[in-house]
């Protein structure tokens, strides 16, 4: 029928499934990355195609932010009457700037949501809590759906800026915040005091020794952070549930024969065993965040001479350890990238990304080469 014929056509013009082949059956559908991610992720067809043509290699936070917003997922936000003028005068509070004239869009309104999220800005009315609260809920598998789209394309740096914007969504903080603000209760006087203790960021607590935990715990009851007994206990709790991940890495090298038709060909087999050493929970410590959340981790291969997104894993919650296996072809691009001598080895980068809190990421680096002997 003619609608079928225009959903396929739409499709196709969206890159999520593959044209018709006339050489073999020109009945058979065939779905793409992008259309897998549709179904996956419940996304629209356009919101997959816009992400495939806007996600560039060199996107900074902010630009990643508001594509994001974007998204169709985003166009039913609701904005009622006179909400024109309250997202200009929402907008004088937030440090990203919008066009004046599209106050009344869906998608500039979620954009003026996301960062009052991450500046904790009192909003306007009940009713923008509600809204906020329902584009929170939607920016998780968008999210994961522009990893996906921009790990798909190689963008390696695209990708663990993505990341970096959804731990942002959980912890309601910005990507330039001191990591430690993401505690409960934490405020800025109280990240000069912990400054104090040698204590500069998120990692240093989740590694704390009891000596430092002991200073920290007298720090939080002095009186001038007027912090209850519950909420240094919630501070106390939230450090102790930080994820402290340890990383084992292995290599194997598999080796293709040359043939008459194809030439000898490298590819490796990453092995990654992660174990959790911190206190294991159901869900992250995230009170800013519109519900009870998972802690999920991509594990990526990249090269950062190049900026490319090798190979990627997703890997649902960490109670006590995992195993995860990434497979990847040589690339003689990244040796002639560095400047390699044939069969020398070259480092490729391994990130462990936590999506659900700010700076406890984990970077290693382990050596490959195109040595077919």
């Amino acid at each position: 029928s003619h609608l079928v014929k225009k959903v396929l056509q739409d499709l196709e013009d969206a890159k999520c499934i593959d044209p018709p082949d006339e050489d073999n059956d020109p009945n058979l559908i065939n779905f793409t990355v992008l259309g897998k991610l549709c179904s996956y992720y419940y996304l629209s067809h356009k919101t997959a195609q816009f992400f495939d043509s806007h996600i560039t290699p060199d996107a900074d936070h902010a630009t990643l932010m508001r594509l994001m917003t974007e998204a169709m997922e985003f166009a039913e936000l609701p904005v009622r009457h006179n909400e024109d003028k309250m997202n200009l005068e929402l907008a004088q509070l937030c440090p990203l700037p919008i066009e004046a004239r599209n106050a009344d869009s869906p998608h500039v309104k979620a954009f003026l949501l996301f960062q009052a999220h991450f500046g904790r800005v009192s909003l306007p009315i009940s009713d923008y809590y509600t809204d906020q609260r329902s584009a929170m809920d939607n920016s998780v598998r968008v999210l994961q759906a522009m990893v996906d789209v921009a790990a798909n394309s190689g963008h390696l740096y695209a990708a663990l800026k993505i990341m970096n914007v959804m731990q942002c969504v959980v912890q309601a903080r910005w990507w330039h915040d001191s990591t430690l603000l993401q505690l409960p209760h934490v405020t800025e006087p109280m990240v000069k005091a912990f400054a104090s203790l040698g204590v500069t960021h998120i990692a240093h607590l989740a590694n704390a020794t009891r000596h430092v935990m002991s200073a920290v715990t007298s720090l939080l009851r002095q009186r001038e952070f007027h912090l209850a007994p519950e909420e240094q206990d919630e501070v106390l709790f939230a450090i102790r549930r930080l994820p402290l991940i340890d990383v084992h890495l292995s290599v194997t090298k598999s080796v293709e024969e040359e043939t008459e038709e194809f030439a000898a060909s490298v590819s490796y087999t990453l092995h990654v065993e992660l174990t959790r050493l911190s206190l294991t929970g159901k869900y992250v410590v995230a009170p800013k965040f519109s519900k009870q959340k998972d802690e999920q981790y991509w594990i990526i291969v990249g090269n950062e001479s190049t900026g490319e997104l090798v190979a990627q894993k997703r890997l649902n919650r960490l109670s006590k350890q995992s195993s995860v296996s990434l497979t990847f072809d040589w690339d003689d691009d990244w040796a002639e990238a560095l400047g390699a001598e044939e069969g020398e080895d070259i480092p490729l980068q391994v990130y462990i990304v936590c999506d659900s809190f700010l700076g406890m990421d984990q970077q290693y680096t382990v050596q490959v080469n195109g040595s077919t002997e």
